[in-house]
């Protein structure tokens, strides 16, 4: 039996010194944050690129699109990090950090788009600037300084609303429920 452990302990080391395996390398506060910083740079250096004419609408619109999806595939692949991490709490705030900012600028990209394609959409012509000032105030309070001037503007008001819900209860829970199975199996090892 005292054999067996020990080669079951030489086998879960070798398995976290293999190249490419994830389980040996070691996340610091300090990497994550540098991670992180360049991520967020990135996701709104290129929002502050998005074009901004009349014409582009529809190009704002697949940019939603493809954000959303991009967002779908980055929630499976953050829950799927944070089982492999060796601090799994601060995988898992990096991931929520992300998937807000993903998911505030996909909001703004649409909400750009939408005031380019019809000037009376909202209570003012939004810029990079104001959609994203609008999608986070759509996201948490809202201060009423800008507004919905249609239905379709609503409509979409009203879906990101909806999707906070989902993103603070379901996407929240299998975040902390990810943290919470890799230290129970972390701990067992």
């Amino acid at each position: 039996m005292a054999k067996t452990t020990a080669s079951t302990d030489r086998s879960r080391s070798a398995k976290k010194s293999e190249p490419g395996s994830s389980a040996g390398v070691k996340d610091s506060p300090k990497r994550t944050i540098l991670r992180a910083t360049a991520t967020l740079t990135l996701l709104f250096v290129t929002y502050a690129r998005v074009p901004t004419t009349k014409e582009t609408a529809w190009e704002e619109l697949l940019i939603f699109a493809v954000l959303l999806a991009a967002l779908t595939i980055g929630i499976v692949f953050e829950i799927r990090r944070i089982l492999n991490k060796t601090h799994p709490s601060l995988r898992a705030l990096e991931a929520m950090v992300l998937i807000f900012a993903v998911y505030l600028v996909s909001f703004s990209v649409l909400y750009l788009g939408m005031s380019h394609a019809n000037a009376h959409a909202f209570s003012e012509p939004l810029d990079h600037i104001s959609a994203f000032y609008f999608a986070l105030g759509a996201a948490t309070l809202g201060f009423g300084d800008i507004v919905t001037k249609n239905d379709a503007s609503r409509l979409a008001v009203t879906i990101q609303i909806f999707v906070n819900i989902v993103l603070i209860v379901i996407v929240g829970r299998l975040i902390i429920g990810a943290v919470r199975r890799s230290k129970s199996s972390s701990t067992s090892s």
